[in-house]
């Protein structure tokens, strides 16, 4: 009696080769996402995340404290937002099969423009940072000399002054008047109280 020739096995059944070049390169929105999808999938996000958060929270707190900090995150925090933004949008344009848009190079494209993007910040920080930082260090310490050094009164008169008068401290005594006139001795935290060290 001749055997019965069994029916092929479903493809849905098959067992997927996780060494598959074709797998381990699937694009975001393929049927089987390999590691590649996904992990485009996270940096994208990551690099979108970081953009806000150095552009929105740190670059206002630099501002006042790190003038080289907020120049860089004026810099670089923009484009890696605009990079991630677009990035996850090819994602979404994969997964609805918007037509010229999915293809997978794009997001090759995307991830070689983030490359480049760190490869600028890697440079900016190797070559341009140390110049700028000595920059600052150098405005700042001049900011501190005792040159620039003046004791008022609690009433804005003179004490003590260095031992020459810059232009900007010239006027400092009716400066100080006027603050106390017009904000008060610092009960609500807008004036000027006794101790301050800087104005």
């Amino acid at each position: 009696v001749p055997t019965p020739i069994e029916p092929a096995a479903p493809q849905g059944n098959l067992q997927l080769n996780p060494f598959d070049w074709g797998f381990l390169t699937s694009a975001p929105g393929d049927p089987k996402i390999g590691p590649f999808g996904w992990f485009y999938v996270v940096f994208m996000l990551a690099l979108t995340v970081a953009g806000i958060y150095f552009y929105f929270f740190k670059r206002p707190q630099w501002k006042r404290t790190n003038p080289v900090w907020h120049r860089a995150a004026n810099r670089f925090a923009q484009p890696a937002i605009w990079i991630g933004v677009i990035g996850l949008l090819f994602v979404l344009f994969r997964i609805i099969s918007l037509d010229f848009f999915n293809l997978r190079i794009w997001f090759y494209v995307m991830m070689l423009a983030a490359l480049a993007l760190f490869g600028w910040i890697a440079y900016w920080y190797r070559t341009s940072y140390p110049r700028e930082m000595a920059r600052y260090q150098k405005t700042m310490k001049a900011r501190r000399a005792v040159g620039s050094a003046r004791r008022i009164h609690q009433e804005g008169a003179l004490i003590a002054n260095a031992p020459h008068i810059p232009v900007h401290l010239g006027s400092m005594g009716e400066s100080i008047r006027t603050i106390i006139d017009t904000r008060g001795r610092g009960a609500d935290g807008r004036g000027i109280k006794r101790g301050d060290a800087y104005v």
